[in-house]
């Protein structure tokens, strides 16, 4: 008569599955990590294209109010209006950051300076309303910013 035979698993077949399910571990983990990876550039770049979305509507504000405000009288009344191609100068009716009065006109002037966009108001009546006027917003994310003007020579 022989003994009887034990059930179980040898030696050489519990390293092989070890071997197979750390594998398997290595390679879920592996596509855990990039996943999260992947998730945290997606959520930055979600808040980078949030900040620009709220940048424009308030330049589509600010711009969307512009008005033909004139200053002076007589033949000296001209439209408040200044335009270079890294400033741009009007005046408006939907200021970017409220002032403290209900005031109907202020003039904004928007400008690159300092490597970043900055966005001034004062308001109106004033001497000379696009000087001198304080930061609303200033944006460091701007890198570059140039302004283009529809001439009379162009509008043809």
């Amino acid at each position: 008569m022989s003994a009887p035979r034990t059930r179980g698993f040898t030696l050489i077949e519990v390293l092989i599955a070890l071997g197979i399910a750390a594998a398997a571990l290595g390679i879920t983990f592996g596509a855990v990590r990039v996943g999260l990876a992947a998730w945290r550039q997606g959520e930055a770049r979600a808040e980078d294209l949030q900040h620009a979305r709220s940048l424009v509507a308030v330049l589509e504000q600010v711009v969307g109010g512009a008005h033909p405000y004139r200053t002076g009288a007589g033949d000296s009344a001209r439209i408040l209006f200044e335009g270079e191609p890294e400033r741009l100068g009007f005046v408006t009716t939907a200021p970017a950051v409220p002032v403290p009065a209900p005031i109907a006109f202020v003039a904004v002037r928007l400008v690159f300076e300092d490597s970043a966009l900055t966005l001034r108001q004062g308001v109106l009546p004033a001497h000379d309303p696009l000087e001198g006027t304080k930061p609303a917003l200033t944006d460091t994310t701007v890198t570059a910013l140039r302004f283009r003007y529809l001439r009379a020579q162009d509008a043809s």
